[in-house]
């Protein structure tokens, strides 16, 4: 079984910093691609299940245009489950809250208590989903069978304030899905498990250099161990170069020699 983590796309953004109003359509066109491409990679690699970790989108108001792109690749996708927690920019819910339907393989989460997804494997195991949409994370009513792989996604930072790592330990989470870090980092969770923010999936300023993508989790049935791999799926990558510039004395002098 595969699933992919991913967060942090901030569909819709201003970038009205750096870029003109044409460019910035121009790469909010390709933050979506980015989505578009995401999807199609699952159906091409087999994946089960795309673990949406907070920001999927970067203001409050959706676009129609935008809201319906989405909705079309769900459903189009329905031997794919989506689980999709809201972040702090997916501060309304107003793209589930317009749905007259929501789709069978659409799995959200609630800002008031722990909702938990089972996905029973062919051998009769079973792979926890779970999640809470909020600061205050009720980390005592977290309950997690120790037989199953146990994932949980939250939005946020590791910090005594926001997410406490150490209220998370030794509560059976095999894998902890996290969104709001735009950068790539993983680590241990003890006793049995790993952290991880797989980073925006396409860098939106000079702040988010490097490679940005999305996380692959392969799940060996047999063992209910995993194996992670960091997939780059962005278009364009931000790149900060060190000029000496020491010398120079002017501005001009200091772009002719950057």
């Amino acid at each position: 079984m595969k699933f992919i983590h991913c967060a942090d796309l901030h569909l819709n953004s201003s970038l009205n910093t750096h870029l003109n109003r044409e460019q910035a359509r121009e790469r909010n066109e390709e933050l979506t691609a980015s989505f578009v491409n995401m999807i199609a990679y699952a159906k091409d690699n087999g994946i089960q299940a795309v673990l949406i970790a907070g920001d999927l989108f970067d203001t409050a108001v959706i676009p129609s245009t935008l809201r319906n792109t989405l909705m079309h690749i769900i459903r189009n996708s329905s031997d794919i489950l989506f689980f999709y927690l809201r972040g702090n920019h997916d501060d309304n819910d107003s793209f589930v809250s317009s749905m007259e339907k929501i789709p069978d393989n659409l799995k959200c989460f609630s800002d008031q208590k722990w909702k938990y997804y089972y996905l029973t494997l062919n051998n009769g195991k079973r792979v926890c989903i779970t999640g809470m949409e909020t600061e205050h994370i009720l980390y005592d009513s977290l309950y997690l069978d120790q037989d199953d792989l146990n994932i949980v996604m939250l939005h946020g930072k590791l910090r005594n304030d926001a997410i406490d790592i150490r209220k998370l330990e030794n509560r059976n989470i095999d894998y902890l899905a996290l969104g709001h870090i735009h950068s790539f980092r993983k680590d241990t969770l003890k006793p049995r498990g790993i952290w991880c923010y797989p980073g925006c999936m396409e860098g939106r300023g000079f702040d988010e250099t490097g490679e940005h993508g999305f996380v692959v989790l392969d799940i060996n049935e047999d063992t209910m161990k995993f194996s992670l791999e960091f997939v780059p799926s962005a278009k364009r990558h931000l790149y900060e170069v060190d000029v000496d510039v020491s010398e120079c004395m002017s501005t001009i002098e200091m772009k002719e020699k950057a």
